[in-house]
């Protein structure tokens, strides 16, 4: 069964490649490793909080989440991890498989900058031991992702 990620992209004809994997943990070192790509080309995607709402970040596994800066792209006060019993709530997906794609409610979507630093980033296809391989521009136009410094 395909996700709702990949029944969109495939709705909308934008081209991917599922790479599969035995998942036992889903960090983005996991990912990269069983996949063979770079660990800064595997895409975390985040759910965050804050007083104005929810949004995705998308930071490479390489860096770490900085929430003072989503906060300011956001024009939030503060912003925190969204709480576990949210994810699916708001997404769609189960965590550890959030695809930034198509997720149930629209939320805004922060990207890192260094997305497009290369033609193509892995992001989860949004089931557990599958990882979407894309253009990254496809990435940033199919989730209207604002590109910026959100990661320290």
């Amino acid at each position: 069964m395909k996700s709702r990620a990949l029944l969109w992209l495939e709705r909308h004809g934008v081209p991917y490649q599922v790479l599969e994997y035995d998942e036992v943990e889903k960090s983005a070192e996991e990912v990269a490793t069983k996949c063979g790509l770079p660990l800064a080309r595997v895409f975390k995607t985040l759910l965050v909080h804050g007083e104005k709402g929810f949004a995705i970040v998308l930071i490479p596994g390489d860096l770490q989440l900085s929430e003072k800066k989503c906060a300011t792209a956001l024009t939030c006060r503060t912003v925190e991890m969204a709480d576990p019993e949210d994810i699916h709530r708001i997404t769609g997906y189960l965590r550890g498989s959030v695809s930034p794609i198509n997720p149930r409610r629209p939320v805004p979507v922060l990207c890192h900058e260094t997305l497009l630093q290369d033609e193509f980033a892995a992001v989860s296809a949004g089931q557990r031991g599958f990882e979407l391989w894309l253009k990254s521009q496809d990435l940033v136009n199919v989730t209207q992702a604002t590109v910026l410094d959100c990661a320290r």
